[in-house]
């Protein structure tokens, strides 16, 4: 059995063996090979079986016109104009109309926004509830001030903030006296 690298030497010269087109030299090293390595002998026997299956076909000859056809065909194919690309189109389009140039911006931007649409939250308001809130408020007399000094008494931060908060709200700089703390 040869070496593989006996093999990669012999086997894209088994066509030309087989069709005894090598001087003696090269034949004579491909015969030896072939004794001794039956991988390339199977692909020899191959290529041999392929060249007799296709030494049997009958022989073709083309009509007198036939290469006058086949040059009309191929000069109709080669000179026949080709359609731009979608690409190129795209781009004479764009440098052609330059009025269209504002309408597609407005319409990326456009597109841009609506995936907003259905990402922002909805808030409905529930008529009925807020009617009752008013009434409530309005039979309570509870002012914006009430509110302040009810949620300044108590302790929001957990901490000594709430005190500043009562603090304020109990000298009378509450809301919009002024925007200045107070300084003691």
């Amino acid at each position: 059995m040869g070496t593989m690298l006996d093999c990669k030497k012999v086997q894209p010269q088994l066509s030309e063996y087989v069709d005894g087109a090598l001087d003696g030299d090269a034949a004579w090293s491909i015969k030896l090979h072939l004794a001794t390595c039956a991988v390339c002998s199977r692909v020899e026997s191959d290529i041999r079986g392929t060249a007799e299956l296709l030494g049997r076909l009958p022989e073709m000859t083309p009509s007198s016109s036939f290469e006058a056809k086949l040059a009309a065909r191929l000069a109709d194919q080669v000179l026949q104009p080709r359609r731009p690309g979608l690409w190129s189109r795209l781009r004479d389009w764009w440098y052609d109309a330059p009025y269209a140039r504002p309408m597609v911006g407005s319409a990326a931007a456009l597109a841009a926004l609506a995936p907003l649409l259905f990402l922002l939250p909805r808030t409905t308001v529930d008529q009925s509830n807020s009617k009752e809130i008013k009434v409530a408020a309005a039979t309570n007399g509870s002012t914006l001030e009430q509110v302040w000094a009810e949620h300044a008494s108590s302790d929001p931060f957990g901490d000594d903030s709430s005190l500043l908060l009562s603090a304020t709200a109990q000298s009378g700089e509450g809301f919009g006296a002024s925007d200045e703390p107070a300084h003691d």
